[in-house]
């Protein structure tokens, strides 16, 4: 599925292959799962529940997720990543260049690698390791 102006999701969407949402994405209430890939270019808003099972790429764009986030492959994030509802990545790794701010628990079983300034509320769990290398600040609050 290759949406080229602006994806908008109110309820339950489930994309089995790979989702490229070229203008964006918005969806206050609903959830979004996809199986292969997704691609975001521009800002995506998920209100519920994002689970990205292929992992996520995003160049240029900034993810919220106000529910969960749940990443199985590799995710990287261009702009800023803000996940209200928590992440968890179980065997994934995810990098953020720009900003990563974390309301819930984030667990990630691969490497994070944040290369802005991340804050974190809850637990962070990198099984793999945290990398930044170009000078983070890191509130973590248990």
């Amino acid at each position: 599925l290759t949406v080229n102006n602006a994806l908008s999701v109110t309820g339950t969407a489930v994309v089995l292959g790979v989702l490229t949402a070229n203008g964006g994405i918005t969806g206050p209430s609903g959830t979004l799962t996809v199986n292969n890939g997704l691609s975001v270019t521009g800002t995506a808003v998920v209100g519920g529940v994002l689970t990205a099972n292929g992992g996520i790429t995003g160049p240029s764009g900034t993810l919220t997720v106000n529910n969960a986030l749940s990443v199985t492959g590799t995710a990287a994030v261009g702009g800023v990543l803000t996940a209200n509802g928590g992440i968890t990545g179980p065997s994934g790794t995810l990098t953020v260049n720009n900003a990563l701010s974390v309301t819930g628990a984030a667990v990630m079983g691969g490497v994070l690698t944040a290369n802005g300034a991340a804050n974190v509320a809850g637990v962070l769990s990198a099984n793999g390791g945290i990398t930044g290398p170009s000078g983070m600040v890191w509130l973590v609050q248990r």
